[in-house]
């Protein structure tokens, strides 16, 4: 309902004062584009840092685990063959014969030593009476900086390593913080934070 107005005639007639419905428009008007777009990048500006600190997290992580994994192979095959496992850095793990030399950031590779001479030789080279040659258990691609003291480790028959106690801190691309790996003089693996 609406109010009546009288005409010159005397007639009443209802005058509807709604104001007119506009049209509704489909889209988005430019301020609300506007809007979302700087939501959208503040959202943005904080999200890249977060981001940027998680690939590197990851990185160190995914770096300690294959490192980490080489060292328990070592110690694992040692106590099941019942001979010297190395675990030596190399320069080129993934060549048909790696051979130890260089730093742990390059790589590494896992292998029995039943000569002793603590260097992969050839399968002409048997362990234990003629049985086993010697062979590559395990390869390893270097995913940042390691340091160690050492760049050879060897695991006895019994689990042990023969160097003692030892650590690895390891880097990766510029993360504050890294992973220190130390194997104990039992030859168990544990890792901890470590500040690069």
């Amino acid at each position: 309902m609406g109010i009546t107005n009288t005409t010159t005639s005397g007639h009443q007639r209802p005058t509807d004062i709604r104001p007119i419905a506009r049209r509704s428009a489909l889209g988005f008007t430019v301020y609300e584009l506007l809007v979302t777009l700087a939501i959208a990048t503040i959202l943005v500006a904080f999200a890249i840092p977060s981001f940027r600190s998680y690939v590197q997290n990851t990185r160190v992580t995914s770096a300690t685990n294959d490192l980490v994994a080489a060292l328990n192979i070592a110690r694992a095959e040692g106590i099941i063959r019942q001979e010297d496992v190395v675990l030596c850095s190399s320069t080129n793990s993934n060549a048909p014969t790696p051979a130890c030399g260089g730093s742990f950031s390059n790589g590494w590779i896992v292998f029995n030593d039943c000569d002793g001479d603590g260097a992969p030789t050839t399968a002409a080279n048997v362990c234990l009476g003629g049985t086993i040659p010697e062979r590559i258990i395990h390869a390893g691609q270097g995913n940042g900086s390691v340091t160690s003291a050492v760049t050879l480790i060897r695991y006895q028959l019994n689990g042990m390593p023969s160097t003692g106690a030892q650590d690895f801190d390891l880097c990766v691309g510029g993360a504050a913080k890294g992973r220190r790996i130390g194997i104990n003089n039992v030859g168990r693996v544990s890792t901890g934070d470590f500040t690069c």
